[in-house]
């Protein structure tokens, strides 16, 4: 029987990054061709505290167009479908334990800042970013103390908190770091 931390393999290479939003920790990495395909078990090996990198979920940055199940919630949002999709982001969170998951308020910020990070989006202060979750979309707005979140186009913000801790770089699953806090 192989050890189950042999699931990492599917990703073995792939830059990703640690993030930490408000006692939240995630494991995320792009995939912005849509290429990348994420099981429970390779999930679960990632997000073993003891054995992976651990986090509270895993997230996959992924464009809107690569992902069928996005493309539909982008469609039936009337905001979302009159602004083309083209650049629109899907939050690809799952759970630990390897379950998909709607989404999670600090994980869109972590998601947001992670965006910015990686240079896949830009968002100056005070400026809106649609992203694209299974929940349907939630609007991140850049704020002076890090990224608040909207629950939809035109709706109330919800407070901050301060940002999400920097990033940090990884070279594979079972790599060394390649880059530090950015």
């Amino acid at each position: 029987m192989a050890h189950h931390l042999s699931a990492l393999d599917a990703l073995r290479g792939a830059p990703f990054t640690k993030a930490h939003a408000t006692g939240n920790d995630f494991v995320m990495f792009a995939d912005p061709d849509g290429t990348r395909h994420i099981t429970p078990e390779v999930v679960k090996a990632l997000c073993d505290r003891h054995l992976g990198v651990g986090g509270d979920g895993l997230i996959r940055a992924v464009p809107v167009r690569h992902v069928a199940e996005a493309r539909d919630i982008a469609a039936a949002d009337e905001d979302l479908s009159a602004h083309g999709g083209e650049d629109l982001w899907f939050m690809d969170y799952w759970n630990a334990d390897g379950t998909v998951a709607e989404m999670c308020g600090n994980g869109v910020r972590a998601f947001a800042h992670f965006l910015v990070s990686e240079d896949l989006v830009q968002l100056e202060e005070e400026e809106q970013l649609p992203v694209v979750t299974r929940a349907g979309a939630r609007t991140v707005r850049r704020v002076p103390e890090g990224y608040a979140i909207g629950w939809a186009s035109g709706l109330s913000w919800i407070p901050n908190s301060p940002a999400p801790t920097p990033p940090t770089r990884w070279s594979s699953p079972r790599g060394s770091p390649t880059r530090g806090p950015r």
